[in-house]
Parts: structure tokens; sequence; C-alpha cells
């Protein structure tokens, strides 16, 4: 569940930055040969703000781009790659309880074996000592 989310936050993350590319691309001014020679100097304040909003708005494209990459890529990776551990893990555990299950019922097992030999024994020796007081 979670690698697919981000699986889809990525695609959704890749759509948003081409969509600010193809505004950016849309409202880049055209430049013309005399805008060209045109020194940056003498760009008005207004016309400066602009091309640096613009600037500014391509960076944020790149960087969602780059957010979408980790979200498709190397989050939905390593959340496969954690969850393979915790089954790893969770087998290895599922195996020790096993093995301890059967060595607590291998135990108990003896435990009631010797019980029923002391209980012979103790019962052998309350009828030879019953024997002993009649004689």
């Amino acid at each position: 569940i979670y690698g697919k989310f981000m699986k889809e936050r990525g695609e959704i993350e890749k759509e948003y930055s081409k969509s600010l590319k193809r505004l950016v691309q849309g409202y880049q001014p055209k430049e013309s040969k005399k805008d060209k020679d045109k020194n940056l100097d003498e760009e008005s304040t207004q016309d400066r703000s602009f091309r640096l909003l613009l600037k500014e708005t391509i960076y944020q494209a790149n960087q969602h781009e780059h957010l979408s990459e980790v979200f498709a890529k190397e989050i939905p990776n390593s959340l496969q790659n954690k969850a393979r551990e915790f089954k790893e893990s969770t087998n290895g555990l599922v195996r020790d309880k096993k093995k301890f299950e059967e060595e607590k019922n291998k135990s108990d097992r003896n435990l009631e074996k010797v019980k029923v030999k002391y209980q012979r024994s103790f019962f052998r020796l309350g009828a030879s000592s019953n024997g002993l007081c009649k004689s």
C-alpha cells in the first residue's frame, strides 16, 4: 500500500513539474535581436522581477521533478527492502517460537515421565513399608 501511494505521489509530482515548466515556457519573453543587444542594466525593475519569478518557478519545477524521482523510485525500493527485512525477521522469530515450543513440550513430557516414575517408586515404598509393618 505504502509503495503504491508513493509511486502515485511521484507521478503527481512529475506531472506538476511538467505543468510548471510548460507555464514558464508560455511566459518566457520572446527575445529579438534588439533585446539581445540590450544590456541587462537597462532592463526595467518589473521585467527583472518577472524574469526572476520565472527563474524561481523553473527551480521549483526542477525540485518537484527530483521529488517525483525520489517518490517513484527510491522510497518504494526502500519500503520493499524494509518489508523484506521485517518478513525475514518475523519468519526467524516464528522458527524460534516453534523450536522453543518443541523444547517446552519435550521438557513437559520428560517431567511427566519423571513424575510417574516418582509416584510408582513412592507407592512401592509405601507398599513395602506396609509389608514390613505387618510382619
